[in-house]
């Protein structure tokens, strides 16, 4: 019984709660307008009285706005407050002005604090004449004009006395005013039309008793040329107008980094990036731009009318998280084959998309795992690794050996103690790392001995070519049984390098722990073998003290290529630059004029005897299009291609790519053509920051370094080698790499 009766008090609560309607939490409603006095004279005053309720659930600040017939800013404005169930009665009193139709709108909206947008929660709209003197001369229906009397008012015509004042209207003189009719179309429709300067409606539209005399007619559109006519109407006549407006128009260059986006102009599709669009109707227009593996981007923007917008966005990637663990831990992790460390480790800013994992651990079968990272989420690995059955038989066999050997042992009588076998060997230095030269991809090494039971901390670097820039990574790993902290990785390279960051940090490394820094690299076009070095400071807790260590110098390599000219057409072109690797960049507004730039820009291609194909050119009075692309094959054949694009007016904005076989191959190649159109520009200083992106094959790397080394030459003490000027507490000379 209890059961049954707790069953049924479970199921009217649920009937309640269906059965009650939700009320929604941030509500208004007009609930009564009223405006006095009823008949609208021009001259005259009115007042609008609006009464407003609070329906929903919390208390609220509102604004209520009146807006008269198409004007853009309301004739009254209100803030207030009202509690739950709360009404408010306010009024806004206005001179009536020409005679003719008013449309009213009120606006009540939620008054949301600044800089967020107002919620329209409820509108009204009231449709009201407003009479001339003429045709009303007061309020008395004595004096009412016949037409309007009884069309406006409904009054009987044979009834002499209509408003009951025992006073006898004068209902039988009915004016004779000289009327006609308009009528008013347009393509597009929904236009706006005044009469006189007076707004009538929007296309199409039919007046009818309008007074026979000449207008000036306007009609417009946003949009669209306005359109004013001159039109005199006869009495009784009828006139038909049919107006042609014509399309505002301007135009938007596209760019993103990387190419090859998609773009959807007010959803609809506009091929890819990059790309001038032609003909957009003025105004405002959403620009969206998509691209596989990278976040949608979406950009309002508002095009005048003649006038080009660029628009230039760098997409980001989509990336998610990656944690992994294995059993037993510590095993080396392996991802799309770059040693990241050993588990347990948490990977960061992965893209989204398959990647590979491979688990290492000596005495353990190595595991493989193909996985697929989503946009921001964590995917976790955790693996039990399974001992290696050859290790099995090698530990059975060692055994067996180990038993055999000492059995051996205890047979033998053990051997007379010499007085060399006395002296304890004598302590030798830890050795420092040594200094050596490596070719770019190759690892070094550092370690830093500590005592046999503190362990030791090793440092490995190693350089890897992208595209046009050049990455060094440091690895850090900590052997110790101490924490490291505050670590401070700083790299000295040459005047012909450019460095983001010299200075990379490491909060915090647990024993047994192992993290990486990456610096990015930006040669300035010299070429040749540079010697990069470095330093580590940090924090020793097994000392109570910093400690500096030095990082092994390590030999890079530029190649600047010897072009050799040769004919292609784009079909080939194309095809070519298919298997090659790239890299690009856009500048900001130049102040250069369009053509001048493309002439300028291509010569400098043409003087490195690369042959262009011949260019595609648009030329207008507003606006300049050139694109020209290069070929050139270097030393063995090897390929080398360019594409120079143009895009502005008075002022341009370039796009610049490149194309190698080899990375360091691109880097020299691409910084030469650089810096040979800086000689002739001087453009340097307008080159955008922020929105470089390297494609070397399938891979992306982003870099924001796009600027040239600007070294402050201050009083400084100078190298004893090269005599170059050094920077204070600089243990590396930037000019020849030497120690001091």
């Amino acid at each position: 019984m209890k059961k049954k009766m707790r069953l049924l008090i479970v199921f009217l609560i649920v009937v309640v709660l269906l059965c009650n309607p939700a009320v929604a939490e941030n509500d208004g409603k007009i609930i009564s307008i009223h405006i006095e006095p009823d008949l609208l004279v021009s001259g005259q005053s009115a007042s609008h009285e609006i009464t407003v309720k609070n329906v929903g659930t919390n208390s609220l600040d509102y604004q209520l706005e009146i807006f008269r017939s198409s004007s853009a800013s309301p004739i009254y404005m209100k803030e207030f407050s009202l509690g739950v169930g709360e009404t408010k009665t306010l009024t806004s009193t206005s001179t009536m002005g020409d005679p003719g139709p008013r449309t009213y709108t009120y606006n009540l909206e939620i008054d949301w604090t600044w800089p967020s947008s107002n919620e329209l929660l409820d509108k009204v709209v009231e449709m009201r004449r407003c009479f001339s003197l003429e045709e009303v001369s007061d309020n008395d229906h004595d004096n009412l004009l016949y037409y309007v009397e009884v069309e406006e008012f409904g009054t009987n015509p044979d009834n002499p006395d209509t408003d009951g004042d025992g006073i006898r209207d004068d209902v039988d003189e009915r004016p004779t005013i000289a009327e006609g009719s308009i009528s008013i179309i347009s393509n597009p429709s929904g236009a706006s039309v005044y009469l006189d300067g007076a707004y009538m409606g929007e296309t199409p539209l039919s007046l009818d008793n309008v007074i026979s005399k000449s207008y000036a007619i306007l009609v417009k559109k946003s949009g669209y040329n306005s359109k004013t006519l001159s039109l005199s109407l006869s009495a009784g006549g009828a006139e038909n107008l049919d107006v042609l407006l014509e399309s505002l128009s301007g135009s938007i260059s596209v760019s993103s980094n990387p190419s090859g986006a998609n773009i959807y102009l007010d959803v609809t599709s506009k091929g890819t990036t990059p790309k001038t669009i032609s003909n957009v109707p003025i105004g405002s227009h959403t620009i969206k731009l998509t691209k596989p593996g990278y976040n949608d981007i979406y950009k309002t923007i508002t095009v005048g009318s003649g006038e080009m917008v660029l628009v230039s966005e760098t997409f980001t990637t989509k990336t998610g998280l990656i944690k992994i663990d294995s059993s037993p831990s510590g095993a080396s992790v392996y991802f799309d084959d770059t040693n990241e460390g050993t588990t347990p480790i948490t990977l960061n800013d992965i893209p989204v998309g398959s990647h590979t994992i491979k688990l290492t651990k000596s005495g353990y079968n190595d595991i493989y795992k193909t996985i697929t990272v989503s946009s921001g989420k964590t995917t976790t690995v955790s693996e039990s690794l399974s001992v290696s059955p050859i290790i099995i038989i090698i530990s059975g066999f060692s055994l067996l050996l180990l038993l055999v050997f000492r059995v051996v042992i205890r047979n033998r009588k053990k051997p007379a103690v010499s007085s060399n076998d006395l002296i304890p060997p004598s302590p030798t230095k830890s050795a420092q790392s040594s200094v050596k030269q490596t070719t770019p991809l190759a690892a070094t090494t550092t370690t830093i001995e500590k005592p046999k039971d503190k362990g030791a901390i090793d440092i490995k670097s190693a350089f890897q070519y992208n595209g046009a820039t050049i990455q060094y990574k440091v690895k850090i790993m900590n052997h110790t049984t101490e924490p490291l902290s505050d670590i401070k990785i700083q790299l000295f390279v040459p005047e012909v390098f450019m460095l983001t960051e010299k200075e990379k940090s490491i909060p915090m490394l647990e024993p047994k722990e192992s993290k990486t820094v990456t610096f990015d690299i930006r040669p300035t076009g010299e070429c040749g073998d540079c010697i990069v070095s470095g330093r580590m400071n940090y924090y020793d807790y097994a000392t109570k003290k910093r400690q500096d260590v030095d990082i092994e110098k390590k030999m890079v390599s530029i190649v600047c290529p010897v072009l050799k000219r040769k004919e292609i057409d784009e079909d080939g072109w194309r095809n070519a630059t298919e298997e090659l690797i790239k890299t690009e960049e856009n500048t900001k507004d130049l102040d250069i004029p369009a053509e001048n730039l493309f002439n300028i820009a291509t010569r400098v291609l043409k003087d490195m005897s690369m042959y262009m194909i011949p260019p595609e050119i648009t030329s207008t009075p507003q606006l300049f299009t050139g694109v020209g692309m290069f070929y050139a094959e270097g030393a063995a054949g090897m390929q080398y291609a360019a594409y120079i694009e143009v895009v502005g007016g008075r002022k341009s904005r370039m796009i610049l790519k490149a194309w190698a076989e080899k990375e360091e191959a691109l880097t020299g190649f691409y910084h030469r053509i650089l810096d040979e159109i800086e000689k002739r520009l001087d453009i340097k200083i307008f080159i955008d920051e922020g929105i470089i992106q390297y494609h070397v094959h399938k891979t992306e790397i982003k870099d924001n370094i796009i600027q040239r080394s600007n070294i402050d030459l201050g009083t400084r003490a100078q190298c004893p080698d090269c005599g170059k000027e050094m920077e204070a507490n600089e243990k590396f000379c930037l000019g020849c790499g030497a120690k001091f």
